[in-house]
């Protein structure tokens, strides 16, 4: 009987790891910098003056985004970081729970139609910053992901935003992990640290690829509701992209796969050893797809071997 393999995963390249960072301190038009608007452009407008963006959460308009698209994607596999400074000059609900938000969407998905963040439903793809509003349970901070079948996994506070206080909002993403930490200060001094938790059963993994600042449409969300007013400032993300995520490997007949989330601008190729002193390619070279890619050996060894993914950047001369 053929052995389960073990899989080793070595990214290698003259850099194995891609980081950038995006900050928009709102000094000047955050239009120039690549910043746009999805649904209505009203509810967002830059001030000049005070360098920052005034913001209306008006769950009574459609699905609306002031948004920057971060040029790749994350995944669980990723580290990142995004913060922010929020302040609320007003906020009500008259209704059931409902939020404002910041953060991170996938915006393919986020301007189709049928996505409703507000049902708590018909979302996928999410990592972000909410304020929960309940006139009947009391309000609520959370740092919310949402998978790609829209499960949900995230930390909570039972804690209210004050108006017209400015909160310093923190949420990071450490690879590999299923839940994000979060840090709101208060002048530099702690507030929450969102330290309650949960993770629907069968949560997987998102992909997210835009910076967005949300307000969310109230459509169907059994009367539920939110108008809010308010700035971001100081926004800044930080992130480490990985070139092999969500890897795993199995036999499939009599073949070793080895299935994983890829990046279109790195080279892949499967190697198997029996010793760790000799690598052998089993694959030939392939091209990442920005998606998952598989890899496979249609010549496993009948006993034991132990595989890696090398992966490296084709070279720029």
């Amino acid at each position: 009987m053929k052995k389960l393999l073990f899989v080793f995963l070595i990214a290698a390249s003259t850099a194995c790891a891609d980081t950038f960072t995006i900050n928009e301190n709102f000094a000047t038009d955050p239009a120039a910098d690549g910043w746009q608007t999805f649904g209505d452009a009203s509810l967002f407008n830059w001030d000049s003056t005070n360098q920052d963006l005034a913001v209306t959460w008006d769950s009574s308009h459609t699905n609306s985004y002031y948004y920057h698209p971060i040029g790749t994607f994350l995944t669980s596999g990723d580290d990142f970081t995004i913060s922010f400074d929020l302040l609320l000059n007003d906020a009500v609900n008259d209704g059931g729970t409902f939020q404002l938000a910041a953060g991170f969407l996938n915006l393919g998905n986020a301007v189709s139609p049928g996505f409703l963040r507000g049902t708590g439903d018909n979302a996928t793809n999410v990592v972000e910053f909410d304020y929960f509003m309940d006139p009947f349970y009391g309000n609520s901070l959370a740092a919310s992901e949402l998978d790609a079948s829209g499960l949900v996994a995230d930390i909570y506070d039972d804690a209210p935003l004050d108006t017209n206080t400015t909160y310093h909002v923190s949420i990071t993403h450490v690879a590999g992990m299923p839940l994000v930490s979060a840090q709101v200060t208060v002048s530099n001094q702690p507030y929450s640290s969102l330290s309650s938790s949960y993770i629907e059963p069968g949560f997987d993994d998102f992909r997210v690829d835009t910076i967005s600042i949300s307000s969310y449409s109230d459509q169907n969300a059994y009367g539920a509701s939110i108008l809010a007013h308010g700035t971001i400032a100081n926004l800044s993300v930080t992130a480490t992209t990985r070139p092999v995520g969500k890897i795993k490997g199995q036999f499939i007949g009599s073949v070793w796969q080895v299935q994983f989330i890829s990046r279109a601008n790195w080279l892949y190729i499967l190697q198997r050893t029996t010793d760790f002193q000799n690598w052998t390619p089993v694959s030939p070279v392939t091209s990442g797809t920005d998606d998952t890619l598989i890899l496979q050996d249609t010549s496993a060894p009948s006993t034991q071997g132990f595989y890696r993914v090398l992966a490296y950047q084709p070279s720029s001369s």
